[in-house]
């Protein structure tokens, strides 16, 4: 089956998108919707899409089965295109608060729509393997450990991303809730966080250029976070530690740096390391793709995906409130 889809949005993510979806065989990007003519005209140029000036004339086309949100915080709560009879593709974070993506999951469970957030570093080579790189009972007693960053700008208090009328949070809740949901898919639900953060660099109070974060899993696993915007080289590397062995991933591609993911075993010496290299560039948007394709094959809708991106929202949220007020908070 091809999925016949819309874009809401026409920016970086967008974009991402329709090249996905170009490249896939079941799927067809067909309308974009943009904030203002000339946001949709290079999208439009470029791909070929119909081009509509507004969102609300997307969703109601019932030739289109699959909407893809990639729009500002402010803008992603979408009862809308479900209420249409759409399945919908949501940028992180899904929803504003956790309150409105509790409600978003109840609308998909109502229309029987497929809710998914987007979550695309699941689908990094280097990530699923992290978790299994050695045998399960290697992972008993785990910890995780995790930098997040990207290099700020001149200029950044004035973009939309350091507006709080716009955005849902600062950078933990922009760029660190990937690494909340990676380690929520590890460890499972997490039981408690505690946190800092602050902005010292640009004036974006009351958001975060910098969240440390202490987050104690059900499992009884411990992971730490830090998300911040002054790494000054962007910068990504996740840890996990086990009873038998060690795992590293480092690198997105791009201006990550090559993707890589090193193992060392539990030993007595000499120390060995395993090391993979993964040099095909960023396949996370196509893969993500064609897991959100197989769960529209399933002869129910599968919520799993926006139910991820609900409770990701509530630790960050958690975590805001432990920073404020010196505390553990659970999510």
């Amino acid at each position: 089956m091809t999925h016949r889809c819309g874009i809401i949005g026409t920016g970086l993510q967008a974009t991402r998108r329709v090249r996905a979806l170009i490249e896939a065989a079941d799927a067809e990007p067909v309308r974009v919707a943009g904030a203002t003519p000339d946001t949709t005209k290079g999208v439009r140029a470029e791909h070929g899409l119909n081009a509509v000036a507004d969102w609300r004339e997307l969703v109601a086309d019932d030739g289109i089965d699959v909407v893809f949100v990639c729009v500002r915080p402010i803008c992603t709560r979408d009862d809308a295109s479900l209420r249409a009879g759409k399945h919908v593709l949501c940028e992180k974070p899904l929803a504003r608060t956790a309150d409105e993506a509790d409600e978003m999951c109840r609308v998909a469970r109502a229309t029987g729509r497929v809710l998914g957030c987007g979550f695309n570093h699941r689908h990094h080579p280097a990530l699923p393997r992290s978790a299994t790189a050695s045998p399960a009972e290697s992972w008993a007693a785990p910890c995780g450990r995790a930098p997040y960053g990207i290099a700020g700008r001149d200029g950044y208090e004035r973009e939309w991303r350091a507006d709080p009328r716009q955005v849902s949070g600062g950078q933990l809740m922009e760029q660190g809730i990937h690494v909340v949901d990676l380690l929520r898919s590890y460890f499972g639900e997490v039981e408690a966080v505690t946190s800092l953060r602050s902005s010292t660099v640009w004036p974006i109070a009351p958001l975060e250029e910098d969240a440390m974060v202490l987050l104690r899993h059900h499992s009884g696993v411990l992971a730490q976070l830090h998300s911040s915007l002054t790494q000054w080289v962007n910068t990504f590397r996740l840890e996990v530690g086990g009873d038998e062995a060690v795992a590293e991933v480092q690198g997105l591609a791009g201006s990550y740096g090559t993707q890589s993911l090193s193992v060392w075993p539990r030993t007595d010496g000499p120390f060995t390391v395993t090391r993979q290299e993964f040099r095909s560039g960023d396949r996370s948007w196509a893969l993500e793709w064609a897991e959100f394709a197989r769960l529209l094959s399933l002869p129910a809708p599968d919520q799993t995906s926006a139910l991820d991106g609900a409770a990701a929202i509530r630790v960050v949220a958690a975590a805001y409130t432990a920073a404020d007020t010196l505390t553990w908070e659970k999510p």
